[in-house]
């Protein structure tokens, strides 16, 4: 809850929902009003808002028995034990809803259900490991535990005895999961008003302003934001009750949109476009992640990127680390597995050098594609399984 009083706001929270702890919230809102500094980027309460109707609640996943959940986990640790290796799952399902509004008559509502299932698999003596997820679909009757057991064993097994090599840039083929975090990092970078004031990648500091409309990464990438989209949780509204619309942020390959705060909005003469980590989808491809292994002639396979934390904000430079199979290609074939890098690169490297993509699947509430590129930049060797 959020209370202003000419320009000064406090907010509070609570997990408690009776009337009198909503009465409490409300009072230490208005203590915490009194006692701050006036905003001077201050913006009056939204009034009534229009929303897109998403449907995105299946009664069924709502539903979802406990039973139901163990069965899918239980598909994983017989598979695997039939196969003589350790295995572990989980497996959620749940129901959400989000609410906003205020004194100037915004009011939005909107529920959804979400389901997800991840797999983790160990060789016997612990030679090899691999673990695979499919997070936040709507359904959980798409979940297909067999599937996924089946293709995170044959990693394991493959990632087994891994050899070392010379931590340097190499040709990749990045698996959707460590493309969705590149994407989110990307995504959370969009902001406008940093660009403006000259503290992003996307400054134009040549001319002053920002990379509007300047080709900024591969002309193969486009990202927007689909809250409709049927494969995606999306919400029609931001937390502040702005609309989530159809917004196109990069559009092969050219910047087309930042988003904006109201306040800054307002002061450049701007819509006020929501933050763009919402309901995003990345496209440009076609195929599976296999086919795109076919077409590669040399080159690192990586499964999965973790650990990611900032270097430099202005060139959205990250690092962090693989895990989960790491394997040589030569030929379009798994020649051999390696030992996991730490790697520090930027999405906008990584993403002007794609050769190919496929086609976009679930990950993290978002839609995120197999990637290959021509070059990746790893630092270091990792011994971490």
């Amino acid at each position: 809850m959020t209370v202003t009083k000419d320009t000064k706001s406090g907010s509070a929270s609570t997990t408690d929902f009776r009337p009198e702890s909503l009465r409490e919230l409300a009072r230490r809102a208005e203590k915490l009003a009194e006692w701050n500094k006036p905003d001077p980027e201050h913006q009056p309460p939204l009034g009534p808002q229009e929303y897109a109707a998403i449907d995105g609640y299946v009664p069924e996943t709502a539903a979802c028995p406990p039973a139901e959940r163990a069965k899918l986990v239980g598909v994983i640790t017989r598979y695997c034990e039939s196969e003589g290796a350790e295995a572990a799952g989980t497996c959620y399902t749940g129901e959400r809803l989000m609410a906003v509004g205020d004194s100037a008559g915004l009011f939005g509502y909107h529920r959804w259900t979400t389901a997800g299932l991840t797999c983790t698999v160990r060789t016997s003596g612990g030679a090899g490991s691999s673990r695979s997820l499919v997070e936040d679909v709507r359904d959980h009757r798409r979940l297909d535990a067999e599937a996924m057991v089946r293709r995170t064993h044959a990693r394991a097994r493959l990632s087994e005895h891994p050899r070392t090599l010379e931590a340097r840039e190499y040709p990749i083929l990045l698996e959707p999961q460590g493309v969705a975090m590149f994407m989110l990092w990307l995504a959370g970078s969009l902001d406008a008003r940093a660009a403006d004031e000259g503290r992003s990648a996307f400054s134009n500091r040549a001319e002053g302003g920002n990379l509007c409309g300047k080709k900024i990464v591969g002309e193969r990438v486009t990202l927007a934001s689909s809250p409709s989209h049927p494969q995606i949780l999306g919400c029609p509204f931001h937390g502040d009750g702005r609309p989530v619309g159809e917004t196109t942020w990069v559009e092969n390959g050219v910047l087309k949109n930042l988003y904006y705060s109201r306040y800054w909005a307002q002061k450049q003469g701007k819509p006020a476009l929501g933050p763009a980590g919402a309901s995003l989808v990345l496209s440009g491809g076609a195929g599976s992640v296999d086919d795109l292994l076919c077409e590669m002639k040399e080159g690192l396979l990586v499964t999965t990127l973790w650990y990611i934390r900032s270097v430099d904000p202005n060139q959205i430079l990250v690092t962090g680390l693989t895990r989960d199979g790491v394997f040589w290609v030569e030929n379009g074939e798994i020649a051999y597995p390696v030992k996991n890098f730490r790697f520090n690169d930027s999405p906008l490297r990584l993403f002007s050098r794609v050769e190919a993509m496929s086609d976009p699947v679930p990950m993290y509430g978002h839609l995120a594609p197999a990637m290959r590129a021509s070059a990746f930049g790893f630092t270091s060797v990792s011994d971490a399984i």
